[in-house]
């Protein structure tokens, strides 16, 4: 892990200093006065204290009564120790090494440095996403407001409640009831808001600083807000654990952030360089005067076990709450414009990115790749990454780096890996309870937003528009695409099957009636085969799909008798047959005139950007990889798909496993049929729900928690 860090940090600042006049780079650094560097060191000194002061009171959070001073020695010299090794790991050793003497075990240092690190995480995402959105321009901002304003707040609040209520009611363990209850305290807001509050000014401090220096080095007249927000980008990109100590990727987010101001490339990159070599000597200074003074011999903290046992507990409600919260959020998304396209934003997001960031920090500090029931999935992942990321460099020598593919592919890449990282920890940490939850969680949400469609179009079919406005507006202002939604449904009722026997008859008839009612005839097609499939495989009783499909035509029928013709044809017509094929014909002629490496990524947008103006993706899958990766990157992502499907024709012949590996075989084959007419790779559920289901060893009988 170090290595990789090591080479990309080497990569980027190789590309930075052979891109940019390093004479225009030194003499922007130089113009820098004196006060200002002063200023520049107090506030990075400043962030450094509120650091060390959080983590002294996360330590007495965690029952330990380890003295400040040592603990904020701890906190300081151990970054020394993040410089030296991987930034994780150099951290959660150094601190491992110096609270040692203080009685305190390793396993709740590692405990206290996630926990640390995700709360840092959440905080400066949500200054990175309020800085875009304020970079991005007044017209995106009103965009991107308009966007938010539309969506039914209270429908999409009854919906999350009564989808965790459902799934509390049919699988919460006992410890999950008790935790739900202790949520509801003002003791436990109360720290919340303590640790947030000191993580958001430290990070202050750090924008404060991109401020001071970007103000001063640049020749624009910028306003405190705008470079505030590019800070708060600059910030977070840096302290991504990619790259060593930020070095690399700082300085490369600050050539985009200053860049969407108009600041050159030379003054961004030497705003990011003086920063980072000007924290790097505050902390260097701060250590060594701690290094030198000598520290009493300290009392051994006592850890009783009501304190390790009140640790666990914690970390047992973060993956509860982990679990439930992101299973139900994940249904319901936005299209943010963003610079001409349409960013797909879900309401997970921040829980799957924090879910990912506590994944990564967890395998980084034991130091070991994460053990997944397949052992080929790391590399697979990794070759998927590195295909990904040569299509990106073959279409940015090309056309240049497009917004879509930027955003939507590339980022939003990150963000998907995220999701299955965030199945994963669920899956490994809490182990078979942990994979059930996310399942049972994701189908009480399907079945609600199932049954809420059903709903929303009965009331049109008998007449009551006007309830139907107030009560029931349109599901797609809470998911706009009605075949992402269809998607999202089938893979409920395969989550609802694999739970227990096929899961509940009207469950699967609400879900399958919904599926009908969005009118996505890709959904029609893959539902019928997931329910066939289903069927022979045993997963779901043939008297059990026979009542459900009995359900599902009672639930449907009203409404083709009694809604009008304009809602019937709403269901029954879809009128995109001669674009798809239009998608489909460019991706053949883009493959044709690129054989071999495919025309990079975000080809086919771009062509259609520069003839038409109008945004379209390719209605294929296999095909988008085919246009835009070649034959070598298809290669890559169809041979982990079709050795995700002998797994699990093998692991379905064992009892132990086999309901589990026939869920997984399900939803491999409802991706694939979807992508024969939908691009759907990007859908965040399946990643979320492949990360639970193949992160564990195991899947057996439920087992309760431990008290």
């Amino acid at each position: 892990m170090r290595f990789i860090a090591v080479i990309i940090t080497a990569l980027l600042l190789l590309l930075i200093f052979t891109s940019y006049d390093t004479a225009r780079l030194a003499a922007a650094l130089s113009g820098m006065e004196i006060r200002y560097l002063g200023l520049l060191a107090l506030l990075l000194l400043s962030n450094l204290a509120l650091v060390s002061l959080r983590f002294h009171i996360i330590l007495r959070r965690f029952n330990l009564d380890v003295p400040f001073w040592p603990s904020w020695r701890a906190n300081v010299l151990s970054q020394i120790g993040g410089l030296l090794l991987f930034q994780v790991v150099g951290q959660f050793l150094g601190r491992v090494a110096f609270l040692r003497r203080h009685g305190v075990p390793a396993a709740t240092v590692a405990s206290i440095t996630l926990y640390e690190k995700v709360t840092s995480l959440v905080a400066g995402l949500i200054l990175m996403i309020g800085g875009l959105v304020l970079l991005l321009g007044q017209a995106a901002g009103k965009a991107v407001t308009d966007t938010i304003g539309s969506v039914p707040l209270p429908q999409l609040g009854v919906i999350l409640l009564l989808a965790i209520g459902l799934s509390l009611r049919s699988g919460a363990l006992r410890f999950e009831r008790r935790l739900w209850r202790q949520l509801m305290s003002w003791r436990i807001l109360g720290r919340v808001l303590e640790v947030g509050a000191l993580t958001l000014a430290s990070q202050g401090c750090m924008v404060a600083a991109y401020v001071v220096v970007a103000g001063q080095i640049s020749s624009l007249s910028l306003s405190l807000i705008d470079l505030a927000a590019a800070g708060s980008v600059v910030m977070f990109a840096a302290s991504l654990p990619i790259s060593v100590s930020g070095w690399g990727v700082r300085e490369m987010s600050s050539v985009y952030a200053l860049g969407l101001l108009g600041v050159a490339a030379e003054d961004a990159v030497a705003v990011s360089l003086l920063v980072g070599f000007t924290a790097l000597v505050c902390l260097l200074a701060v250590a060594g005067i701690l290094a030198v003074l000598r520290e009493a011999k300290p009392d051994a903290v006592k850890v009783c076990p009501s304190s390790t046992q009140e640790t666990l507990a914690q970390d047992k409600a973060a993956l509860v709450l982990l679990t439930v919260l992101t299973g139900a959020a994940v249904f319901f998304q936005l299209h943010i414009p963003v610079q001409g396209m349409d960013v797909n934003v879900n309401l997970a997001d921040p829980l799957a990115l924090t879910g990912g960031a506590y994944f990564a920090f967890r395998w980084a500090i034991w130091r070991h790749w994460p053990l997944w029931r397949l052992s080929w999935i790391n590399g697979a992942l990794l070759a998927m990454t590195a295909s990904l990321l040569l299509a990106f460099a073959v279409g940015w020598m090309h056309f240049g780096a497009t917004p879509w593919a930027v955003h939507n592919r590339l980022l939003g890449w990150m963000v998907i890996l995220s999701y299955f990282f965030t199945g994963g920890v669920i899956a490994t940490q809490w182990g078979a309870n942990g994979t059930r939850r996310l399942l049972d969680t994701v189908a009480a949400a399907g079945v609600v937003i199932a049954y809420y469609i059903v709903l929303t179009d009965w009331t049109h079919a008998f007449g009551l528009s006007d309830l139907a406005a107030t009560f029931f507006p349109s599901f797609e202002l809470l998911s706009p695409n009605r075949n992402s939604e269809t998607f999202e449904l089938l893979l409920a009722l395969i989550a609802t099957m694999t739970l227990s026997r096929g899961g509940h008859w009207a469950r699967i008839g609400g879900i399958g009636a919904a599926v009908f009612l969005l009118g996505s005839r890709a959904g029609w097609g893959t539902g019928v085969a997931v329910l066939l499939l289903g069927g022979s495989l045993g997963q779901i009783p043939i008297r059990r799909l026979l009542s459900s499909l009995l359900l599902g035509v009672v639930l449907v029928v009203p409404i083709f008798v009694l809604g009008s013709q304009d809602q019937v044809q709403s269901i029954l017509h879809e009128s995109s047959d001669n674009e798809r094929w239009k998608t489909f014909v460019g991706a053949y002629h883009i493959w044709l005139a690129h054989p071999l490496l495919g025309g990079g990524l975000g080809a086919f947008m771009a062509e259609q950007m520069a003839t038409t103006g109008r945004p379209l993706v390719i209605h294929n899958t296999f095909l988008w990889l085919l246009a835009e990766f070649g034959p070598l990157g298809s290669l890559v992502f169809g041979g982990s798909y079709l050795g995700l499907i002998h797994w699990c024709c093998q692991v379905r012949l064992h009892k132990p496993h086999g309901r589990l590996a026939t869920g997984v075989l399900l939803m491999l084959v409802t991706i694939g049929l979807f992508s024969m007419a939908h691009e759907v790779l990007y859908q965040r559920i399946f990643w979320l729900l492949l990360g639970g289901m193949i992160g564990i060893r195991y899947f057996g009988p439920p087992q309760q928690l431990r008290r």
